[in-house]
Order: structure tokens, then C-alpha cells, then sequence
């Protein structure tokens, strides 16, 4: 089987790393855009390696024999497949990035609860007001879906001393206080969210559920940003319900990557530009912490990402199977 892959949305390291571990003999195309901005009409490659951003054309689906997305989150290849009947091999990369994205969620609400912004620009008249913070020791935390990641996360802030229940609709490790969506909303000073996109939690952090929580509680989403409405997390914070927000996920997130990416237009009234004005201004609050999807970046990570790519399509040549493939209902 000659191994011919196209990879969107591989970013400078990334492409240099895949590079790195790929075989002589196999055909790699690269680009750092997404597919939906590449302008490729016909599949360039009998299989397209790809990230969560990228959307697949339907017509796709009878030309292609084989999907890879590099990330531990498949729903929009389940999506894909829902949609289109797709037949080929669909996979994932079951594990190489929760130690880095447990870290950046820590990292976010640390940040948040040391107003590190604020901080940050005060040091120009080097004056504290309103600069007082909070330390993590003793506050209660939740994490929304217990899985890989939402596992390490509570092994780190555990070791921080803070208290720590977890949600999940599976009881996976014997070492944590499982409690209800309910409750953990009503005790949390912070909620990590580690769920995947399913149909029971789009929208599940929303204004109604959230307007009970403790008065100037954190939400940090590492996970989709479908999760977690912007318009509802604008109202929670504009009503002091909320005390900080972490975004490394959004609400339609490979159009809003696509739209971010392009030069700014200032005309006045335009949808597009008025859509992006009013995410970046959300972005520039202070008690507002946005980064780019890029939990999962650290060097170790990307090392094991690309090492598990390039394997996992390994797998696929000799097997007939990737090495983790999307499970489907």
C-alpha cells in the first residue's frame, strides 16, 4: 500500500516533527490551513490527516479511504460519518497530550484568580490597586467529565490542596468524590470542563444552569467550545455571577478560526466583522483568559502526537485498521 496523506491544519513545529518521523518511501503533503481555506475541490490524497477545525466535504466521502485526526477528540469525524455514510477508516489519537492540557487548565485558573492581567499592565505606574487575589488552597473544584484529561487535572489540583469533585456518567477511578451536575455546580469555586461534544452537553453550561453557582465562581473549558455559549458567559459575568472565564475552545470553532486568521475588515454594520469585533472584545476582558486551541502544545506533547500519527498510519498499512479508530454506535 503506497502511503500518500495529506495533513491539514499542521502548524510550523508540528509539520517539522511529522516530517521528522515520517518513512522515506511514504508521500506527506503539508499545509497549516485548514481544509475548508485550502481550496482543495478534490481530495489531494487517498487519506487526509487532519485537526478539529477542518470541515470535510461531503462529496469527500466515496474518494478517500482513510481519516486521521490528530486530537483526542473525534466527534467531528462521528459527524462526518453520521452525515455522509462515510465507509473508510476513521481514527484518533487515544493519548498523548492530557499531562499539557491538565497543566494550561491550571495555569488559566491561577492566572484568574491572581488577576495576572491586571497585574500585568499595573506594573507600568507600579501601584497594587485592585490588584488583591485568591489562592487555590482549600477552594472547591469540579471537573465536568472525568476522563483522561479530567483525571490528571484532579491529580494535579489535588496535590495543590484544593478539594475536588468530579461528574461523569462513568465512575472510572476509585479515587475521586463523584457527585451530581447539580451539586457540583452549587459547591464549585471552580469548574473545569473536560467533557466531550455529545447532544447531553452542547449548551450544558449555559445562563440557566449556571446563574446558581457561587458568587464569583471560575469556568475554565479545555474541552468544546459548544459547551460552554459565549453570549451566556457575557451575562454570567456582566451580573458578577462569574468571576473569571477560560476559553481554549469556542462555539464554532473552525469558522471562527478561519475568520480570526484573516485580516481585519472595519467596515461598520458587516455581520462578519461585528461577530469578530464582539469575540475579540470578550477576549480583552480582564477577567478573561482566550488562547487559541492550543492547550495540547508543549514540545513533549507534539513529540508523542506526531510519533502516534505516523504509527497509528503504520498500523493502518499493515493491519487495515488504525491503531485507535473512532468507535461508532
Amino acid at each position: 500500500m503506497h502511503m500518500k496523506i495529506k495533513f491539514y491544519e499542521a502548524f510550523e513545529e508540528e509539520a517539522r516533527m511529522i516530517k521528522h518521523f515520517l518513512p522515506a518511501d511514504w508521500e506527506g503533503i503539508f499545509t497549516d490551513q485548514t481544509l475548508q481555506v485550502s481550496g482543495d475541490m478534490i481530495p489531494p490524497a487517498p487519506y487526509i490527516s487532519l485537526r478539529t477545525q477542518s470541515q470535510i466535504p461531503l462529496d469527500w466521502s466515496e474518494k478517500i479511504s482513510g481519516l486521521l485526526t490528530r486530537s483526542q477528540g473525534f466527534d467531528h469525524l462521528v459527524k462526518y460519518q453520521k452525515e455522509t455514510g462515510f465507509k473508510g477508516r476513521m481514527g484518533f489519537l487515544e493519548e498523548y497530550c492530557s499531562r499539557a492540557v491538565a497543566e494550561q487548565a491550571v495555569w488559566m485558573m491561577l492566572a484568574l484568580l491572581r488577576k495576572a492581567q491586571e497585574q500585568i499592565k499595573h506594573f507600568a505606574t507600579f501601584n497594587r490597586d485592585g490588584l488583591t487575589g485568591k489562592e487555590c488552597l482549600s477552594k472547591s473544584a469540579a471537573v465536568l467529565g472525568a476522563g483522561k484529561i479530567g483525571a490528571e487535572l484532579a491529580r494535579l489540583i489535588k496535590g495543590m490542596g484544593m478539594k475536588v469533585k468530579a461528574v461523569d456518567i462513568i465512575q472510572r477511578h476509585p479515587d475521586l468524590d463523584y457527585v451530581s451536575f447539580e451539586n457540583a455546580l452549587a459547591w464549585a469555586n471552580v469548574m473545569f470542563i473536560c467533557v466531550p461534544l455529545t447532544d447531553k452537553t452542547r449548551h450544558i453550561m449555559n445562563y440557566e444552569n449556571l446563574k446558581g453557582m457561587n458568587k464569583g465562581a471560575i469556568i475554565i473549558n479545555i474541552a468544546r467550545g459548544e459547551v460552554t455559549p459565549i453570549k451566556d458567559l457575557v451575562r454570567l459575568l456582566d451580573e458578577g455571577i462569574l468571576g473569571g472565564v477560560g476559553l481554549d475552545v469556542y462555539e464554532d470553532e473552525n469558522k471562527l478560526g478561519d475568520l480570526l486568521r484573516q485580516p481585519m475588515d472595519h467596515r461598520v454594520g458587516d455581520p462578519i466583522t461585528d461577530h469578530r469585533r464582539g469575540v475579540l472584545e470578550f477576549c480583552s476582558r480582564s477577567n478573561v483568559i482566550c488562547t487559541p486551541h492550543n492547550a495540547f502544545n508543549t514540545e513533549e506533547a507534539l513529540e508523542r502526537k506526531c510519533q502516534l500519527t505516523i504509527k497509528s498510519f503504520a498500523h493502518l498499512k499493515e493491519q487495515g485498521k488504525f491503531l485507535w479508530e473512532v468507535p461508532l454506535k
